[in-house]
């Protein structure tokens, strides 16, 4: 079999584990604010009688959940994906893609978890591989 009839190739699988990556740091960043929140409402004993507290902070404690699940299984695929190199991450090329997929999965969230991650993912994607195709085209100009 021809290595270009592969369905995905090396720097397809870079540029999808480069945009969980991306979408993992958001979401650990939704996460720990949301973490530090909830604590800040628990440690000031808020009344719990008014409605508004009560509603921010059931909220509160619904998006440290989902932010750092999320953060989890993104960052846990990526790691795996990426290896050693997750740990020296690239943040000019993960930060606006990441971020751009994270509130677009945000976005479309009413819609159904897997649609609005599977949209946000796109997205990063989408926005990764047009870095990736831009960086190597001035080499690959060079070389010919």
């Amino acid at each position: 079999m021809n290595d270009n009839n592969r369905l995905f190739d090396e720097r397809t699988m870079h540029a999808i584990a480069l945009a969980m990556q991306g979408m993992a740091f958001w979401h650990l960043l939704l996460g720990v604010a949301a973490l530090a929140l909830t604590l800040t409402m628990v440690a000031t004993g808020t009344d719990v009688d008014d409605d508004r507290y009560l509603v921010s902070g059931i909220t509160a404690a619904e998006f440290t959940g989902a932010g750092l699940a999320a953060a989890l299984v993104l960052g846990g695929i990526s790691w795996a994906m990426l290896g050693r190199a997750f740990w020296r991450p690239r943040w000019s090329f993960i930060l606006i893609p990441g971020l751009i997929g994270s509130l677009t999965s945000g976005f479309f969230e009413l819609m159904d978890w897997s649609v609005a991650y599977l949209l946000g993912g796109a997205a990063a994607f989408w926005l990764i591989r047009m870095q990736l195709k831009r960086e190597d085209s001035p080499a690959d100009n060079a070389n010919s």
